[in-house]
């Protein structure tokens, strides 16, 4: 054998008498992620989802993995994922309210994966129940709202101020009328819908002894007290005065310079001067502004009206495209800014408009059909206007339109009326008759069935009122019950006419019958109507009714319009007696009566404003009478033809034709304090100026 061989068979033979170690490998370490896509769906507005991504590791070795995305969705950073691990890791979501996409990545061996995630963020509609007994959620899957009534006997909160403990039952909120006695028997409790408790001061009736004055106790009532020495009880002159002396009414001289007229807003105030009363003389009524209109003033009557001295006007004949109107806002969209909202064809575009009682015009609001309304009211829930489908309330700071009631054959302003407390009252025509009902919040409420043709409406101040036909034959009267109810009694009267007023507990009615508060009927006074006739236009104070009429001085076999003359009448309330009456103007000069009010100076003390001679664009004259006898006489300047006029609390707003358009005049009526300012309604037919 040879030494090569030799070695090859000892190495052969070592080889195959030893133990080796294993031989070394590489390690497979790698992983694969289940989902390549997720979708976390639609998701709440700052809520948050979660979903989940599998990671699967797929070699012999543990492993490291990063993980990475962007916002809105996150992730932990570092997976620990261990031999034969199937791992389920968390994504979070955090919803905005847009749709999102992004790439979460996974980094682990030098092996990458990328997951495309997709979201929905959703801003929730904003959900209000439609009233009371409503529960309301917003369904992320159907992007709606859904409505459900809430359980019986949960908690709620009526509409109405004057309910209160309200409970749900059957989906209604019931409650129970709130309690408002405020133990004052120097006030008048009442309840608003929209404000709750009210308590106005009592007017205690006038005592019968001319030196004694109507007092009030919080604790007994109304009663009496001794007038102060000095007090006017009877006539006074130039050469005696009755005045009240230890609380008797003596005659005593009359000293010289004694005030016997007093100022008017044209003149000065008189004094005694050798037992005559010497007054100023008088000069045109002083003009305090003027202010020219954008548009001509609606012909419906009133054109305007006066409320916590603002003024409020509807105008018509804008263009859709001639300039901005400030549309306002109470919330909402306010308008586009540009031309009117609201179109209607070139020129026949009606607003709703408002001035500062010192001119300034503080907006101009077009409806929303830009068609004509006709002026009800203005109280506490708004500027209220009668369409040709029901009412309009519009906000009374920016004009906005608030809320539209839809109702039936309410045709004429005379259905609509505005309570003492500021809700607004309406009749409606429906299949089963005409019903009285009043608007809330909700829209328009049925309060009772009236009998058919029981169109024209008034209210008291007291809570009561009066429907009747549109001829005055037929009525119904209600009273407030200390419940919050009404009793309502129907009658008739025997004499037609126009005319209803209310205040005080009594109601004028068919010209000249006079309804009290417990059912009897007087007469007002003959009316011949041969030779008379009524204006339509009545005021109360609780203690007198003022009348004005047209009628012949001597009654003829004839009597021709051309021959009757303006007559101011008041009657005494407690038994219909005239008082005193006088002539607006002679039949030379015919008068049409444009305005009236109360003045305070005296009982039945009247206002008026009068177009002498009005077929021919004639004079304006503001006159005051006190006793039958003409008190004040101021001539305004003048100007072109009168479209309306309406008093404010201290002054006079004139809607007149000027310099081929329209203005807004402003007069002030110095030492001139009124009782009422404004017809809330056409002619005042429906007798809406309250006593105070």
């Amino acid at each position: 054998m040879s030494w090569r061989l030799a070695l090859v068979a000892a190495a052969v033979t070592e080889l195959a008498g030893c133990r080796c170690d294993p031989p070394l490998h590489h390690v497979d370490s790698s992983y694969r992620v289940v989902e390549t896509t997720v979708d976390f769906g639609r998701v709440l507005e700052n809520q948050t989802a979660t979903r989940t991504v599998t990671l699967q590791n797929t070699g012999r070795g543990a492993l490291t993995i990063a993980a990475q995305v962007d916002e809105p969705f996150d992730i932990v950073s570092s997976i620990e994922l261990a031999v034969g691990a199937e791992l389920p890791v968390e994504v979070t979501f955090t919803a905005g309210f847009t749709e999102v996409d992004r790439t979460l990545t996974f980094d682990g061996n030098q092996m990458g994966f990328e997951v495309h995630l997709h979201a929905v963020g959703v801003r929730p509609k904003d959900c209000r129940p439609s009233g009371p007994c409503r529960e309301v959620q917003y369904v992320l899957a159907t992007d709606a709202c859904v409505e459900t009534v809430s359980a019986d006997g949960a908690l709620c909160t009526p509409t109405s101020q004057c309910l209160e403990n309200g409970q749900c039952v059957s989906g209604q909120c019931q409650g129970t009328a709130r309690a408002c006695s405020d133990t004052d028997l120097c006030t008048l409790d009442g309840c608003s819908e929209v404000a709750g408790c009210v308590h106005t001061q009592r007017a205690c009736p006038p005592p019968t002894h001319a030196c004694r004055l109507p007092s009030c106790d919080p604790a007994t009532g109304c009663g009496e007290m001794v007038a102060p020495d000095g007090t006017v009880c009877g006539p006074v002159n130039c050469i005696d005065a009755m005045l009240c002396v230890s609380g008797e009414c003596q005659t005593l001289a009359t000293p010289e310079g004694t005030r016997c007229a007093p100022s008017t807003p044209c003149q000065g105030e008189g004094a005694c001067r050798n037992h005559l009363c010497v007054r100023p003389d008088a000069g045109p009524l002083a003009r305090d502004w003027v202010v020219p209109l954008p548009a001509t003033p609606a012909p419906e009557r009133p054109a305007m009206l006066v409320y916590a001295a603002n003024l409020y006007l509807q105008l018509c004949g804008f263009a859709p495209d001639a300039g901005p109107l400030d549309a306002g806002s109470d919330g909402g969209d306010g308008g586009d800014g540009g031309g009117l909202d609201g179109g209607g064809d070139a020129g026949t575009v009606c607003a709703l408009v408002s001035y500062t009682p010192t001119g300034f015009e503080r907006y101009s609001v077009p409806f929303t059909d830009g068609l004509e309304r006709q002026l009800v009211g203005v109280g506490p829930q708004g500027a209220t206007l009668l369409s040709a489908v029901g009412l309009d309330v519009h906000a009374l700071g920016s004009g906005a339109l608030r809320q539209s009631v839809v109702l039936t054959g309410a045709t004429a302003s005379r259905g609509v009326a505005i309570d003492a407390l500021g809700t607004i009252w309406a009749v409606s025509a429906t299949d089963g008759g005409t019903v009285l009902g009043r608007v809330s919040a909700s829209g328009f409420v049925p309060v009772a069935l009236l009998a058919d043709g029981l169109q024209t409406l008034a209210l008291d101040e007291a809570g009561g009122g009066v429907a009747a036909s549109l001829d005055g034959g037929q009525y119904v009267q209600w009273a407030a019950l200390p419940d919050a109810g009404l009793v309502f009694a129907p009658g008739s009267v025997p004499s037609g006419g126009r005319t209803l007023a209310v205040a005080g507990g009594s109601t004028v009615l068919g010209d000249t019958t006079l309804l009290q508060a417990d059912g009897g009927q007087r007469s007002l006074g003959p009316l011949d109507a041969g030779a008379q006739s009524l204006e339509r236009l009545v005021l109360l104070d609780g203690v007198d009714v003022v009348q004005f009429e047209r009628r012949c001085e001597v009654p003829v076999m004839s009597c021709l319009p051309t021959d009757r003359s303006l007559w101011v009448r008041v009657s005494s309330l407690s038994d219909g007696a005239t008082r005193w009456q006088a002539r607006v103007a002679t039949a030379a000069v015919q008068a049409r009566l444009e305005e009236a009010s109360l003045a305070t100076v005296a009982p039945g003390a009247v206002v008026t404003l009068s177009q002498y001679q009005a077929d021919a664009g004639g004079e304006l004259w503001l006159e005051g009478w006190v006793e039958g006898q003409r008190a004040m006489a101021c001539r305004l300047p003048p100007g072109g033809e009168l479209s309306s006029a309406v008093f404010g609390t201290d002054s006079l707003f004139v809607l007149r034709a000027r310099d081929g358009g329209s203005a807004l005049e402003t007069y002030p009526l110095t030492n001139l304090e009124l009782q009422q300012s404004g017809w809330p309604q056409a002619d005042g037919l429906s007798g809406q100026r309250r006593a105070r």
